[in-house]
């Protein structure tokens, strides 16, 4: 399962980067649990980021706003200093629906203009 996966450094490097300047980094995912602990076992990528929100742990996929406001719960932050990204319209739609700043994920270049507009310079 885990063979067809690698790392993109790109992304690595900037949950990295986001970390050293203090900001949390979180993850919310609908993945299911072999699929985590295979690609964790492999890449170790759950120690870079400080929540960990699974559908399978939360009883909800999204877009149920279920899962966001674990997502909200977990962080320790408000919904208004969360910003959560996706390349599904219905999810950034739930999630915003919540007060979470989102952004629809088109591209990695596109993603990063996104964070150096709302401040988040490397």
């Amino acid at each position: 399962m885990a063979d067809c996966y690698e790392v993109n450094q790109s992304v690595l490097d900037t949950v990295r980067k986001v970390r050293k300047l203090g900001l949390k980094t979180c993850i919310c995912t609908n993945n299911f649990p072999t699929r985590i602990n295979t690609l964790n076992h492999k890449f170790n990528f759950l120690s870079d980021f400080d929540v960990q929100v699974f559908s399978y742990q939360v009883g909800a996929v999204k877009p149920d706003l279920k899962i966001f406001q674990a997502l909200i719960d977990q962080s320790g932050c408000l919904a208004s200093e969360i910003f959560y990204a996706d390349d599904k319209q219905v999810n950034v739609d739930s999630a915003q629906s919540l007060g979470i700043n989102t952004h629809i994920y088109t591209d990695f270049d596109n993603f990063i203009s996104h964070l150096n507009r709302l401040g988040i310079k490397f």
